[in-house]
């Protein structure tokens, strides 16, 4: 794989110097000869066959070519090219070998990009691209900046930024931690600014973050990424962007400052829901009392003073880490053969639960409805109910229902245990009315057969009788059992 990959590469060259449209586009993208070079940026034809062609003649074993994802086979026997109309932008492993391929599309046809398949030589989540060229500077510099594509890479290092890789995907595996940490373990997130890039970006703070890196992470200007940046002219707003990233764990809790109206009492409550979680996963203590201090001012209990306000704010973040830690603890006794109680898979109807209580936590915009639907004698695991129930007599008293409030009011049991992990595993975007009403049919449901569970048993013990009014209902429901 390794001879035909390194072969393509030499094919990729050659056809971008006689490709005039390409090297057009590298001009409208800023990337002169030097940087072309550098990165050994190619061309894959139009065609289907100009590589397996090339391949052919070099002697290259076309079915290894297949296999590293080259080429494809055609139903007569023959190959075709995998990559065409592309620019392509090999990928090297920490051996300087290369080992995949990324290619740009430059028609309208195929994918924006085209990646090589995983193989044996080319995991993507152990492989960092641009590595080698930036190893020096990330280790002079003491930090590796990150961004999220190939373009990305060449205009930061023509920017001046070096020390700037990027990774595969957004799984950061084994390969790559230890790679970065060969040479440096503080990293500087440099991904889009759109919403897209803002997930990215906590996905891979957190991954890095739990393997002990000190991670930062950088605010482009809206609507821009660090290639767009440096094509505009703009490479100095880049290297400053830079320069003043925050700490990921600030930038998260940024996230979800922005996501509330902090005017309003009911949204600043919900915002410290949240933030306390984001706080609960922060691995650094210090940085976690740098956190509740700038959360202070929303706390309702700061007009009795500061010192009330950190100390309520920080009582629910060792609260919620204490849930963290102990989830971690399990797994970690399960990976090494101890004897730790297994986590419990969740059945559908709990799912449904938690996704209804989660909501009435949030007070979200199904909150009203789902109160409007059911009752806390509606949930089936007696965790559930005691905790819908107390955040109905909380609605009812027109009592702040949140999971800060709400845990703050009450003895640690089982429900406030519950409410507190909702809110550090729960993740995704809040459920629609589908999802909603189809979690309470979920629940419905598994409460109708529990009833005719219970009165199968009492017709068994001969404590139903044909004359008692249950029993149509035991009837009713073993007519729709059976359909």
């Amino acid at each position: 794989m390794l001879e035909a990959l390194s072969a393509a590469a030499r094919f990729f060259r050659g056809a971008l110097e006689n490709d005039q449209r390409a090297l057009s586009y590298l001009s409208q993208r800023q990337i002169d000869t030097e940087s072309a070079e550098k990165f050994g940026v190619g061309f894959a034809p139009p065609g289907w066959d100009g590589l397996a062609g090339f391949l052919n003649k070099e002697k290259v074993n076309l079915a290894s070519a297949a296999k590293a994802g080259l080429v494809g086979r055609r139903q007569d026997g023959g190959y075709y090219d995998r990559f065409r109309n592309r620019l392509m932008f090999p990928v090297k492993d920490p051996g300087d070998r290369i080992v995949g391929f990324g290619g740009r599309d430059l028609g309208t046809e195929g994918p924006k990009y085209l990646n090589s398949p995983e193989t044996a030589v080319f995991r993507k989540g152990d492989i960092l691209y641009g590595f080698g060229l930036a190893r020096k500077a990330i280790s002079m510099r003491g930090h590796a900046v990150l961004v999220e594509g190939y373009l990305d890479v060449v205009s930061a290092h023509r920017a001046g930024l070096e020390n700037t890789v990027a990774a595969m995907g957004t799984a950061f595996g084994d390969g790559l931690i230890n790679l970065l940490k060969r040479v440096s373990e503080r990293a500087v997130l440099c991904f889009d600014s759109d919403s897209a890039g803002e997930r990215a970006a906590n996905v891979a703070s957190e991954s890095l973050e739990q393997a002990g890196f000190d991670v930062r992470v950088a605010r482009l200007p809206a609507g821009e990424d660090p290639d767009s940046l440096v094509i505009s002219g703009r490479g100095g707003d880049l290297v400053r962007a830079v320069e003043d990233s925050v700490p990921a764990t600030e930038y998260r809790l940024d996230q979800v400052l922005a996501e509330h109206n902090l005017n309003d009492e009911a949204e600043r409550s919900r915002m410290l829901v949240k933030a306390a979680a984001v706080v609960a996963r922060t691995p650094n203590i210090f940085e976690r009392d740098r956190l509740i201090r700038k959360l202070a001012p929303f706390h309702p209990g700061f007009n009795q003073g500061t010192d009330v306000a950190e100390a309520r704010i920080r009582g629910e973040v060792d609260r919620l880490a204490k849930v963290k830690t102990a989830h971690s603890e399990r797994l970690a006794g399960q990976l090494v053969g101890n004897k730790a109680p297994e986590a419990k898979r969740l059945s559908a109807v709990e799912k449904a639960e938690h996704v209804l209580l989660r909501s009435l936590l949030d007070n979200d915009e199904f909150a009203e409805y789902i109160a409007g639907k059911i009752s806390a004698g509606f949930f089936v695991s007696e965790t559930a109910r005691n905790l819908a129930g107390e955040i109905f007599t909380r609605r009812e008293a027109g009592e702040d229902n949140s999971v800060f409030a709400l845990i703050q009011d009450r003895e640690q049991d089982q429900a406030s245990q519950l409410a507190s992990s909702l809110v550090v595993y729960s993740s995704g975007p809040p459920p629609t009315q589908e999802v909603v009403d189809d979690c309470i049919r979920q629940i419905a449901r598994q409460r109708k057969w529990e009833a005719l569970t219970d009165l199968q048993e009492r017709f068994k013990r001969g404590e139903l009788s044909r004359n008692d009014p249950e029993y149509q209902e035991f009837l009713v429901l073993q007519r729709e059992r059976n359909a």
